[in-house]
Protein backbone atom coordinates (compact mmCIF):
# COMPACT_ATOMS: atom_id res chain seq x y z
CA UNK A 1 0.00 0.00 0.00
CA UNK A 2 1.34 3.85 -1.34
CA UNK A 3 1.29 6.06 1.36
CA UNK A 4 1.01 9.63 0.38
CA UNK A 5 3.35 11.76 2.58
CA UNK A 6 2.39 15.37 2.85
CA UNK A 7 4.62 18.38 4.33
CA UNK A 8 8.06 19.47 3.80
CA UNK A 9 11.41 17.80 3.41
CA UNK A 10 14.46 18.59 6.15
CA UNK A 11 16.36 19.57 3.16
CA UNK A 12 13.15 22.07 1.87
CA UNK A 13 13.23 23.33 5.62
CA UNK A 14 16.73 24.06 5.63
CA UNK A 15 16.50 26.12 2.76
CA UNK A 16 14.10 27.95 4.08
CA UNK A 17 15.42 28.82 7.40
CA UNK A 18 18.47 29.21 5.22
CA UNK A 19 16.74 32.26 3.26
CA UNK A 20 14.98 33.65 5.84
CA UNK A 21 17.76 34.17 7.85
CA UNK A 22 19.48 35.85 5.12
CA UNK A 23 16.72 38.46 4.77
CA UNK A 24 17.21 38.70 8.45
CA UNK A 25 20.33 39.45 8.72
CA UNK A 26 19.83 41.90 5.33
CA UNK A 27 16.76 44.02 6.87
CA UNK A 28 18.64 44.14 10.33
CA UNK A 29 21.78 46.25 8.52
CA UNK A 30 19.52 48.10 6.69
CA UNK A 31 17.36 49.15 9.94
CA UNK A 32 20.44 49.55 11.64
CA UNK A 33 21.88 52.39 8.93
CA UNK A 34 18.72 54.12 8.91
CA UNK A 35 18.80 54.55 12.71
CA UNK A 36 22.34 55.53 12.33
CA UNK A 37 21.41 58.36 9.87
CA UNK A 38 18.27 59.13 11.60
CA UNK A 39 20.72 59.92 15.14
CA UNK A 40 23.23 61.72 12.88
CA UNK A 41 20.78 64.02 11.36
CA UNK A 42 19.13 64.74 14.66
CA UNK A 43 22.56 65.70 15.95
CA UNK A 44 23.60 67.83 13.02
CA UNK A 45 20.62 69.69 13.64
CA UNK A 46 21.19 70.17 17.14
CA UNK A 47 24.73 71.50 15.90
CA UNK A 48 23.26 74.25 13.62
CA UNK A 49 20.57 75.20 16.42
CA UNK A 50 22.55 75.11 19.32
CA UNK A 51 25.40 77.48 17.18
CA UNK A 52 22.74 79.91 15.54
CA UNK A 53 20.88 80.26 19.42
CA UNK A 54 24.03 80.77 21.04
CA UNK A 55 25.35 83.30 18.52
CA UNK A 56 22.70 85.65 19.67
CA UNK A 57 22.84 84.74 22.89
CA UNK A 58 26.82 85.42 23.30
CA UNK A 59 26.80 88.63 21.57
CA UNK A 60 26.03 90.06 24.98
CA UNK A 61 28.48 87.65 27.06
CA UNK A 62 30.64 89.62 29.25
CA UNK A 63 33.86 88.40 29.75
CA UNK A 64 35.72 91.10 30.93
CA UNK A 65 37.13 89.39 34.12
CA UNK A 66 37.48 86.16 33.00
CA UNK A 67 41.42 84.85 32.54
CA UNK A 68 42.52 83.47 29.45
CA UNK A 69 41.49 82.91 25.71
CA UNK A 70 38.35 80.38 26.22
CA UNK A 71 35.78 80.75 28.68
CA UNK A 72 33.28 78.06 29.54
CA UNK A 73 29.77 79.83 28.52
CA UNK A 74 27.64 77.11 28.99
CA UNK A 75 26.00 78.00 31.78
CA UNK A 76 25.46 81.52 30.38
CA UNK A 77 24.01 80.08 27.11
CA UNK A 78 21.42 77.96 29.55
CA UNK A 79 20.26 80.78 31.90
CA UNK A 80 19.65 82.62 28.39
CA UNK A 81 17.63 79.47 26.67
CA UNK A 82 19.93 79.93 24.03
CA UNK A 83 19.93 75.87 23.30
CA UNK A 84 17.68 73.73 21.45
CA UNK A 85 14.38 72.32 23.42
CA UNK A 86 15.12 68.74 23.03
CA UNK A 87 18.44 69.14 24.66
CA UNK A 88 18.64 68.56 28.69
CA UNK A 89 21.62 70.43 31.24
CA UNK A 90 23.19 68.86 33.58
CA UNK A 91 26.59 69.06 34.79
CA UNK A 92 27.54 72.34 33.31
CA UNK A 93 26.70 70.83 30.05
CA UNK A 94 23.82 69.85 27.34
CA UNK A 95 22.54 66.11 26.40
CA UNK A 96 21.19 66.18 23.00
CA UNK A 97 20.42 62.77 20.99
CA UNK A 98 22.13 59.74 21.95
CA UNK A 99 23.29 61.15 24.51
CA UNK A 100 25.71 63.40 22.58
CA UNK A 101 27.30 66.56 24.86
CA UNK A 102 27.59 69.91 24.04
CA UNK A 103 29.40 72.62 25.74
CA UNK A 104 29.73 76.24 24.42
CA UNK A 105 33.20 78.63 24.66
CA UNK A 106 33.11 82.32 24.59
CA UNK A 107 36.53 83.68 22.56
CA UNK A 108 37.98 87.01 24.38
CA UNK A 109 40.07 87.15 20.34
CA UNK A 110 38.39 89.29 18.08
CA UNK A 111 38.35 86.26 15.44
CA UNK A 112 36.64 83.74 17.04
CA UNK A 113 33.35 84.41 19.07
CA UNK A 114 32.40 81.24 19.75
CA UNK A 115 32.82 77.62 20.17
CA UNK A 116 30.84 74.22 20.69
CA UNK A 117 32.75 71.13 21.93
CA UNK A 118 30.62 68.43 20.84
CA UNK A 119 31.64 64.84 22.50
CA UNK A 120 29.83 61.35 22.86
CA UNK A 121 30.03 60.69 19.12
CA UNK A 122 29.95 57.60 17.37
CA UNK A 123 31.72 56.49 14.52
CA UNK A 124 29.36 56.81 12.53
CA UNK A 125 28.10 59.96 13.66
CA UNK A 126 31.01 61.69 13.36
CA UNK A 127 31.71 60.79 9.71
CA UNK A 128 28.56 62.21 8.41
CA UNK A 129 29.41 65.52 10.50
CA UNK A 130 32.66 65.73 9.23
CA UNK A 131 31.46 65.30 5.59
CA UNK A 132 28.68 67.68 4.90
CA UNK A 133 29.05 71.55 4.18
CA UNK A 134 28.72 73.67 7.48
CA UNK A 135 29.03 76.89 5.25
CA UNK A 136 31.36 79.54 5.43
CA UNK A 137 32.34 82.89 7.00
CA UNK A 138 30.29 85.05 4.94
CA UNK A 139 27.22 82.40 5.12
CA UNK A 140 26.88 81.88 8.73
CA UNK A 141 30.14 82.55 10.69
CA UNK A 142 31.08 79.22 10.33
CA UNK A 143 35.13 79.80 10.70
CA UNK A 144 36.48 75.97 11.24
CA UNK A 145 36.20 72.27 12.63
CA UNK A 146 38.26 69.71 13.84
CA UNK A 147 38.09 66.09 15.20
CA UNK A 148 39.63 64.27 17.84
CA UNK A 149 42.17 66.70 19.15
CA UNK A 150 43.20 66.67 22.70
CA UNK A 151 41.98 70.32 23.57
CA UNK A 152 39.26 72.80 22.40
CA UNK A 153 42.04 75.36 22.14
CA UNK A 154 43.93 73.43 19.25
CA UNK A 155 41.37 74.70 16.57
CA UNK A 156 40.84 78.21 18.58
CA UNK A 157 44.99 78.73 18.38
CA UNK A 158 44.84 77.31 14.93
CA UNK A 159 42.31 80.08 14.03
CA UNK A 160 43.73 83.35 15.62
CA UNK A 161 47.21 82.39 14.99
CA UNK A 162 48.47 83.16 11.71
CA UNK A 163 52.05 81.06 12.18
CA UNK A 164 50.10 77.95 13.82
CA UNK A 165 50.29 74.80 11.82
CA UNK A 166 46.95 73.33 10.57
CA UNK A 167 47.20 69.39 11.97
CA UNK A 168 45.17 66.97 9.42
CA UNK A 169 42.43 66.82 11.82
CA UNK A 170 41.25 70.60 11.28
CA UNK A 171 39.11 71.56 8.50
CA UNK A 172 39.00 75.24 7.70
CA UNK A 173 36.65 76.79 4.83
CA UNK A 174 38.19 78.04 1.76
CA UNK A 175 41.58 75.83 2.50
CA UNK A 176 42.45 73.49 -0.09
CA UNK A 177 45.41 71.74 1.72
CA UNK A 178 42.54 71.16 5.21
CA UNK A 179 39.16 72.04 3.71
CA UNK A 180 35.63 71.38 4.96
CA UNK A 181 33.49 69.06 4.14
CA UNK A 182 36.28 66.92 4.57
CA UNK A 183 36.65 64.02 2.57
CA UNK A 184 35.30 61.05 3.62
CA UNK A 185 38.70 58.95 3.38
CA UNK A 186 40.39 61.10 6.16
CA UNK A 187 36.89 61.40 7.69
CA UNK A 188 37.19 57.71 8.14
CA UNK A 189 40.75 57.87 9.66
CA UNK A 190 40.10 60.34 12.04
CA UNK A 191 36.76 59.06 13.58
CA UNK A 192 36.32 56.35 16.13
CA UNK A 193 33.56 56.01 18.52
CA UNK A 194 33.68 58.29 21.30
CA UNK A 195 34.97 60.92 19.38
CA UNK A 196 34.79 64.75 19.98
CA UNK A 197 34.60 67.09 17.76
CA UNK A 198 35.10 71.22 17.93
CA UNK A 199 33.17 74.00 15.47
CA UNK A 200 34.35 77.75 15.98
CA UNK A 201 31.63 80.66 14.85
CA UNK A 202 31.34 83.93 14.47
Amino acid sequence: MKINEKGRSMIEMLGVLAVIGVLSVGGYDLVSKANNNRKATAVIDEIGTLAAKSRTIMRDYDASTATGNLVDATSYVHDGRGYPDSMEYSSGKFIGTDEVEYKVYYSKSDQVLFMLEVSNLSNDMCIQIATIGWGSRSTNGFLGMDVDVSTIETLHNTLTNTDATISNNTGIPGNTSHPVPMGVGRATDLCKDDVTMHFAFR
